[in-house]
């Protein structure tokens, strides 16, 4: 696998079951990432999905002599960031993480109940 930052080569990468198929890497910059596979078997179909911050690349083996290799030859640019580079059909990895806009709410719920719980015990008294 070629990574690309930018449209510049960063680094070349070889994926294997000795690590998973997986390769990860950390860039604290905002940059445009994109990834090629290189070196593609005949008879296979490369498609890569994307989401900015997770690259999915599935090879298809298609049993006749016809294979479409063509959108993973060329150099990645800046309209492969972020969509489904190669793929007919739109296909989105969903992405996860935690919301942030419960914290405020829930902390200002806590708050209101502990004054009311106070209120009402200083009032039993």
């Amino acid at each position: 696998m070629e990574i690309y930052r930018d449209g510049k080569l960063f680094d070349t990468v070889t994926l294997d079951a000795d690590n998973n198929w997986e390769y990860f890497w950390k860039d604290d910059t905002a940059a445009e990432w994109s990834v090629k596979e290189i070196d593609i078997p005949a008879n296979y179909t490369v498609v890569t999905k994307n989401n900015d911050k997770l690259f999915l690349i599935e090879n298809t083996y298609k049993s006749d002599s016809s294979s479409n290799t063509d959108s993973s030859s060329s150099t990645p640019d800046s309209s492969s960031s972020g969509s489904d580079s190669s793929s007919s059909t739109p296909d989105n990895i969903p992405q996860t993480g935690s919301l942030n806009w419960p914290v405020p709410v829930l902390i200002g719920g806590g708050v209101i109940l502990i004054v009311a719980g106070w209120r009402v015990s200083r009032k039993e008294k």
